[in-house]
This record gives C-alpha cells, structure tokens and sequence, in this order.
C-alpha cells in the first residue's frame, strides 16, 4: 500500500515536472506539500515574472532583483513579496534586534560593572533584522517561520577591497530586512540565495495547496458547512 501511494506520488510530481520543465522555469514548491497533498487537495500554481533589466554594467535598473558582490543576483524584498503573495506567505513582524558586537559590549559590561559610552565605535552601524512570516501548512492553517540577518560593517572592512568602502552601506536598514525576509522564504519555498543572470529571468513558478472542489468528499463538506452556516444566519435575523 505505502509503495503504490509513493508510486502515484511520484506520477503525479512527474506530470507537474512535464509542464514547468527547470530550463524554462524557477518552481518552488513548500518542502512538506511534495509529501502531504492528498486526494482532498490540488495544487495550483502562479507564475511570478521579476524585472530582471539591467544596464550595461550589469546593474539592475528595476526593483525586483539586487546584484550581489560576487557578481550573482538575488531578489530584493520588492520580488521576494511578488513570490510570497503568490504562495499565500506574509510577513508577520518585522524587527531591529541587537547586533552580535553591541551584545558583546552589553555583556562585557554588565561583567566587569561598568557601561561604557555606547555609539563611539564602527558597530554603531551595524543593524540587525529579525523577520517572521505566516506560511499556509497542509492542514488549512498557518505556521510562524523566522529568520534574521546582519549586516555587520566592522566585518565588511576587513574584507577584500575594503579601502574601496566609504562608509557603511546605503539603504544598510532597508537590505538587511530584505535579507531576513529572503532567508525566511529561502527555508520554505527552497530559494535559492542567489542566481546568475539567465537563472532569475525565468518565470518562477509558485504551488498552493487548495481543497480540491472536485472531490465529492469535499464537496459534501464543504455543503454541510454552508447549510451551517445558513441555519446560524436565519437563527439570529429570527
């Protein structure tokens, strides 16, 4: 029994494989809807197109995407919103939350007694986000993720070209929020982090799982619960 429903799910995951093949689409699918739908789902699936245009240094000249240092590109929070209102997902809480170096110092400080003067080093630029977002699960209901990202600048000057950075990064509070928001869809759905060019200017295309109408089982449920609800609606104008 348990080998023929694996069997029928892999048929089925083959057919939906058929119409969104990987050279021509970006599929993402929730790590437990490939396991969990059943004969009283089906999924349905939404095509996201991302302004992926970009100038002739490579810079994205829309919203949707953002060039990475290593030369890739990953969604900006503008096309990650776009990906998640197609697979039902939205954002819950966003928050600043402490950044590792000012726990550091907080910590060192409540050691030894004594708090020093807060904002006189390189980590008064460090920001941290903590997003949580509201996922449908295969029960009809929601589940809370969260994830969080840190854009650390004491860190960004140690790196390789560092006598090339100015400052601390423009738009650093903006980024890093639309980093964690990534990082949280990335966990669900399977993003991946970044793309080269020709990857991200395929059409992603995002499953939903949804009760299937057209199962009669479905379709006496969902008659009993109208009938139901009808009867509470006459009850109270009686």
């Amino acid at each position: 029994m348990e080998v023929n429903k694996k069997v029928s799910e892999a048929i089925r995951w083959s057919e939906y494989a058929a119409q969104y093949p990987e050279d021509q689409y970006n599929v993402l699918v929730a790590k437990d809807m490939m396991q969990a739908a059943s004969a009283l789902q089906k999924l349905t699936f939404t095509r996201v197109e991302l302004d992926v245009r970009v100038d002739e240094a490579g810079t994205p000249v829309g919203c949707d995407v953002r060039k990475e240092r290593d030369g890739k590109y990953s969604l900006s929070k503008v096309g990650a919103l776009k990906v998640a209102e197609a697979a039902n997902i939205s954002i819950v809480n966003s928050r600043t939350t402490l950044p590792r170096a000012c726990e550091r110092c907080r910590d060192l400080a409540k050691a030894i007694g004594e708090s020093s003067a807060c904002g006189g080093c390189d980590a008064r630029y460090n920001v941290a986000y903590s997003v949580t977002i509201r996922v449908p699960d295969i029960t009809g209901g929601f589940k809370l993720v969260t994830a969080s990202k840190e854009y650390d600048y004491c860190l960004e000057k140690t790196r390789p070209g560092a006598d090339k950075v100015k400052g601390p990064m423009t738009y650093r509070d903006e980024i890093t929020e639309g980093k964690a928001f990534m990082r949280a869809l990335c966990d669900v759905l399977g993003l991946q982090w970044t793309y080269s060019l020709e990857e991200i200017a395929k059409p992603f295309v995002v499953a939903r799982s949804t009760l299937n109408l057209e199962n009669p089982s479905v379709q006496r449920l969902a008659d009993r619960k109208l009938l139901s609800e009808l009867g509470r609606l006459v009850e109270r104008r009686g």
